[in-house]
């Protein structure tokens, strides 16, 4: 969505092209109540997508490499995965994400912090980052734009989860 009659999700057609020739989609929905500011501001440029969330709030989103067209699983595509732009806003709200069920060490300089649950892990933007320029190109990031990114590399043939939260600043996020 959001058009009325068609499924509520986001797909991102033909991210990648297997060497079989098959090519997958980036199929996106939300598991908890999405409140935009602006949807105007959901896109895609090349292999970079976007969603606007509300600020202060909070979103969790599930993503699946589906077989094109369809909603089978893409089968055993280990993949990667960064999210950009974890970094203050101009109105002063900060942002943090939480996943789990990656491979490896996430490739950043935000340091993960362990969840209550065992298996989770959130990154917050740093503390000392201000309003980065959104990234347009994870191939020419500038040193501020990597310094606000978090790469992840998650096993194929099933989904994966990530909370996107944002806070004030100057209050304190639980």
């Amino acid at each position: 969505g959001p058009d009325l009659g068609e499924k509520p999700e986001l797909r991102y057609k033909r991210v990648l092209k297997l060497p079989t020739g098959q090519e997958v989609d980036l199929v996106v929905t939300n598991t908890t109540e999405y409140i935009p500011r602006n949807t105007s501001k959901n896109d895609e440029h090349h292999c970079v997508g976007r969603i606007n969330v509300q600020s202060p709030g909070s979103l969790t989103m599930k993503f699946k490499l589906v077989n094109a067209g369809t909603d089978d699983l893409a089968d055993d595509i280990e993949h990667d995965f960064t999210v950009m732009d974890l970094d203050h806003s101009k109105s002063g709200m900060m942002e943090a994400i939480t996943t789990s069920g990656f491979h490896g060490t996430p490739l950043s300089v935000i340091p993960p912090v362990p969840e209550a649950d065992g298996v989770s892990y959130t990154f917050k933007g740093l503390d000392h980052s201000a309003a980065v320029h959104d990234p347009k190109s994870p191939w020419n990031l500038t040193q501020k734009q990597l310094e606000a990114s978090v790469g992840f590399r998650f096993p194929g043939g099933r989904s994966w989860e990530v909370t996107f939260t944002t806070w004030d600043e100057n209050r304190v996020m639980t």
